[in-house]
């Protein structure tokens, strides 16, 4: 290729007719920089308008403090704090069942269950009350014949004692009917008109979240204790990596990964202590809120494992690469000025190179060009040849 050249302002310009890498012709002017330490990165000038005629498409840089050594499909599973087993209370028929999966919100009736027991417990609890209500009446006699003299402090002792008794047996038996699902009303109206609820009882959910391998069937008699279903919470999720073991020796709990499709942050909550015999892999659990609940069980998500960088980095499209006299460089954007910068190429994921500058002392960059880069390589090498 032949340059026609003349001086400006201390710069050389070169003026050529070329067809372009992307079959575009057009006449574009270079201005070179000649640096007065030949140890210097030449830069070459190209204005707005040439740079569009040259497809020219630079993008920001992003600053990184850590680069992914490794991607890993995971599959997304429900916490071990998080699941819970539903079980009969008592024993009777099931009669109702409003979930046979899915999502269910806190509070809500899960199962019907027909039972005696439900029957007797209620009444065992209207026989405390009246038992109670008399153990009061006792030691109110005890205090008024201990204040007169009539009756010895034994007594009042045993009176204290037996009232004691009967409040802590009613607390209990409260406690055991609104864990059976009696709200506080229902237990107050039970005490106050002394009148048993024969109807069913109602199982609720304890905490919001998803049912699942449901057990029973409608009609069926259960006994106290079986189990009739699973509900796992799912406002937390857990990601369960196979990750190699060449891999986890480098990684540790509380450690930050990255989660691509969900572009956010999150950490290591555990690592297993058992090597998979088949895989040669550990299983490692990443935790991940999921308020909105939209993460669900049996996906398979990647999951990038990171590795700090001392100094820090940078990141930016895998097209920003390129070669130059045999070094990896990305080119610079600096307004019209345009460099050659030599890089060290960390890795690249997903077509985004992690890299940092093999000059440290070379400025930051802010744009790097990811379009037209052959055009910008082919400037550097006429300028080399001239």
């Amino acid at each position: 290729m032949e340059f026609a050249t003349t001086k400006r302002h201390g710069k050389t310009y070169l003026s050529s007719a070329k067809h372009l890498a992307f079959g575009m012709a057009a006449v574009f002017s270079l201005a070179v920089s000649v640096p007065a330490n030949a140890a210097e990165p030449v830069k070459i000038s190209v204005d707005s308008e040439h740079q569009q005629v040259m497809g020219l498409k630079a993008v920001a840089v992003e600053k990184v403090s850590q680069f992914p050594v490794s991607s890993i499909l995971a599959e997304v599973i429900y916490g071990l704090d998080k699941q819970h087993q539903i079980s009969a209370p008592l024993d009777g028929k099931l009669v109702g069942l409003y979930h046979i999966h899915g999502e269910v919100e806190k509070g809500q009736v899960i199962v019907e269950l027909q039972s005696p027991q439900w029957v007797e417990m209620q009444s065992e609890l209207l026989n405390t009350q009246v038992e109670l209500r008399a153990a009061q009446q006792e030691l109110k006699r005890a205090k008024a014949l201990s204040q007169s003299g009539a009756a010895s402090a034994k007594r009042l002792n045993q009176a204290s004692a037996n009232l004691a008794k009967w409040q802590s047996l009613k607390t209990m038996q409260v406690v055991v009917l609104q864990r059976l699902g009696m709200t506080g009303s229902q237990i107050d109206a039970l005490l106050k008109q002394q009148k048993i609820d024969t109807g069913n009882m109602q199982l609720r959910a304890e905490v919001a979240g998803q049912f699942y391998d449901l057990k029973v069937k409608i009609g069926e008699e259960v006994a106290k204790g079986q189990a009739l279903g699973a509900l796992s919470e799912d406002d937390v999720m857990v990601l369960d990596a196979p990750v190699p073991t060449d891999i986890v020796k480098n990684l540790q709990e509380g450690q930050a990964v990255f989660l691509p499709e969900l572009n956010r942050m999150a950490q290591i909550s555990h690592i297993h202590n058992q090597v998979n015999p088949t895989t040669q892999s550990v299983d490692v659990h990443v935790r991940v809120d999921n308020p909105d609940r939209t993460i669900k069980a049996g996906k398979m998500m990647p999951v990038q494992f990171l590795q700090p960088l001392k100094n820090g980095g940078f990141k930016a499209p895998a097209t920003a690469l390129s070669v130059l006299d045999g070094e990896r460089v990305v080119y610079v954007q600096n307004g019209p000025e345009i460099q050659a910068a030599k890089v060290e190429v960390q890795t690249i994921q997903d077509g985004v190179m992690y890299f940092i500058m093999a000059d440290q002392s070379m400025a930051e960059p802010k744009q790097v060009f990811i379009q037209g880069t052959a055009a910008i390589k082919a400037a550097f090498s006429a300028d080399e040849a001239e």
